[in-house]
């Protein structure tokens, strides 16, 4: 599965565009390399996603086979860590 596809299916973000937007812009690290929306990813990959206000580590555990409400998008992914950004760290 895309990882931009990933992102939207399990409700780690709320629409594709923003996904995309987050991968082409380094925001979003696959096993630690910055790739492409595009780029395929499979169970067992580590996702490091940097949001605005957090940074969140996950591995991805399943694929969402269809559309799936928030709730049950967590169970795709285990988190490993999570990271709280203040605003002084961000200058």
């Amino acid at each position: 599965m895309r990882v931009d596809l990933f992102l939207k299916k399990a409700h780690l973000v709320k629409h594709r565009t923003l996904a995309h937007d987050l991968v082409a812009g380094g925001q979003v690290l696959l096993n630690g390399q910055q790739v492409k929306p595009a780029k395929e990813c499979k169970v067992g990959d580590q996702l490091l996603i940097r949001l605005p206000n957090r940074e969140l580590l996950i591995e991805i555990v399943e694929f969402p086979k269809q559309n799936m409400s928030a709730k049950a998008g967590e169970s795709c992914y285990k988190i490993l860590g999570e990271k709280k950004i203040t605003r002084s760290e961000l200058f």
